[in-house]
């Protein structure tokens, strides 16, 4: 938006986002708290002082490069790390990143990136708009659409996890073998087959990803013949991951 009214008005972009971000900064502080204010501040601050001061100290890295998809992509790889630690530290970057953070609050089933997406679309709309220039506005989507999937990458890449439910009847080993050699939480449940109605004793398994082809290789090797559904949960509360209490992000 910033960069739209310095098109239109020859505003200084960084002074422009300074302004614009005073409300929001406002309304996060009411709704989020006094330590998300001051983490946002600095960031807006420094984030502000590079926009206007680099293409002065640095002129000939600005721009780092003249082609627009190397640009619209590395940027948002750049943009997204920075962006989702920020997010992890309690703060934002300004902007609609706080509108960002607002929403996530009340959209808890929406991840970050994917609100990203939403938000942003909009502004790159209104910049198809304000500069006439199609073309720009669809490498500027590229560079939001890999923002948003890289900072769900950087927000909860490390919070997944493989659910495995196994029906064997080596159940005992399984379960010392994934406790011990795939770092597994195991549980046991019982259950009955509908067919045959014997009882049978159930395994619930949650692994790492990068455990996951461990633990899945480790069944098989001591049953072959053992029933394994496999899911995805995108994130675990409890010991050895998230605590209940954890920020959303």
């Amino acid at each position: 938006i910033a960069i739209i009214i310095n098109h239109l008005s020859d505003l200084p972009v960084g002074l422009m986002f300074v302004l614009m971000n005073i409300p929001l900064l406002l309304i996060g502080c009411i709704a989020i708290g006094r330590g998300f204010l001051l983490k946002t501040v600095y960031a807006v601050a420094v984030s502000s002082l590079a926009m206007d001061l680099m293409p002065k100290w640095l002129p000939s890295l600005c721009p780092v490069t003249s082609d627009k998809l190397l640009a619209a992509v590395v940027g948002a790889a750049l943009s997204a790390v920075g962006i989702g630690l920020i997010f992890r530290c309690g703060g934002s970057t300004g902007g609609t990143d706080i509108i960002v953070k607002l929403l996530r609050r009340k959209f808890r089933n929406l991840r970050t990136g994917g609100i990203v997406v939403i938000v942003d679309s909009l502004v790159v709309i209104a910049s198809a708009i304000a500069f006439q220039n199609i073309e720009n506005a669809l490498y500027a989507w590229i560079t939001l659409f890999l923002t948003g999937k890289i900072m769900d990458v950087v927000l909860y890449g490390t919070d997944g996890a493989m659910l495995l439910i196994i029906i064997s009847d080596r159940y005992e080993v399984l379960a010392k073998r994934l406790m011990a050699d795939a770092d597994a939480g195991v549980t046991f449940a019982e259950g009955s087959g509908a067919y045959t109605g014997a009882t049978k004793r159930i395994i619930f398994c949650v692994v790492k990803k990068h455990l996951f082809h461990k633990a899945k290789d480790l069944v098989k090797s001591e049953d072959p013949a053992a029933f394994l559904i496999v899911t995805n949960a995108s994130e675990i509360f409890g010991e050895g991951y998230k605590a209940h209490g954890a920020e959303e992000l």
